[in-house]
């Protein structure tokens, strides 16, 4: 009788977390796809209804075109709170996983404790950047558009960077996670392509702010190519963020299939 309790409990619990992973996937999916699709579309669009414009426009820049930008603002505003809630659910699913590990190192502990909770406040604050730089655009609120992509940018690479340490934790302890592969909460090869993932991320926010940085020192007309390099950089820095988060759910799913 108590061994059937136990066993339906197990279950039931499985089934809950199975019905979360569900949920967060339809969540950052739904996000991932569509900050995606408007941080491309916007520039090509602004393109083709200002031919007359002289250089690439940056995401800023597009989103200014208020037959864009107001679309823009509202789907990423709801996409920044799907993060929020999605990432939540990823973050209770890697806290448990640490927790399962039978003699967790230090590092492993911190990782689990500290940076995971420290990764979905980051979210919440990337969200209310989200909201701002879309919702204040230029010309009319270039300050708190600023404030807004500062913002995010920042959150944003603080998250993977911590999330990138997480999955340096766990592949540190092979015995771990082994132990983790078994129970089938975690795959040793997703957890290091998480890891390698956030490494180019990271590379990639160190190259845009570079250029960032150069842009400035020159004009349009004098560096063409340095400010193509800097316009295309942009987007590819937030695929990078949308992509390491994407990744989360493959582990995810391999819960939500054992309930």
């Amino acid at each position: 009788m108590t061994v059937q309790v136990a066993t339906d409990m197990k279950a039931g619990r499985l089934d809950w977390l199975g019905r979360l992973a569900l949920l967060a996937l339809v969540l950052n999916g739904f996000a991932i796809l569509t900050v995606n699709f408007w941080i491309y579309t916007a520039r090509w669009d602004f393109i083709v209804r200002n031919p007359d414009y002289h250089k690439p426009p940056t995401i800023s820049r597009a989103i200014s075109d208020p037959a864009i930008g107001a679309p823009f603002s509202v789907w990423v505003t709801l996409s920044g709170i799907f993060l929020v809630v999605g990432v939540g659910i990823l973050g209770l699913h890697f806290m448990r996983v640490v927790r399962l590990i039978e003699q967790p190192s230090r590092y492993q502990r911190l990782a689990g404790s500290v940076l995971i909770p420290a990764v979905f406040v980051l979210q919440g604050v990337s969200a209310v950047g989200m909201h701002l730089l879309s919702t204040y655009r230029f010309p009319e609120s270039r300050d708190m558009h600023m404030i807004g992509s500062y913002t995010f940018f920042v959150a944003q690479a603080l998250l993977v960077v911590l999330f990138t340490f997480y999955n340096h934790a766990l592949l540190r302890d092979r015995a771990g996670l082994a132990r983790l592969a078994s129970l089938g909460v975690l795959s040793a090869r997703w957890v290091r392509a998480r890891f390698y993932t956030g490494l180019v991320s990271i590379g990639l926010v160190v190259l845009y702010f570079a250029l960032f940085k150069a842009k400035d020192m020159y004009e349009y007309p004098e560096a063409p190519l340095l400010y193509l390099a800097y316009v295309t950089t942009e987007p590819m820095v937030i695929s990078s963020f949308l992509l390491v988060l994407g990744l989360c759910h493959v582990d995810l799913h391999r819960v939500r299939r054992r309930g």
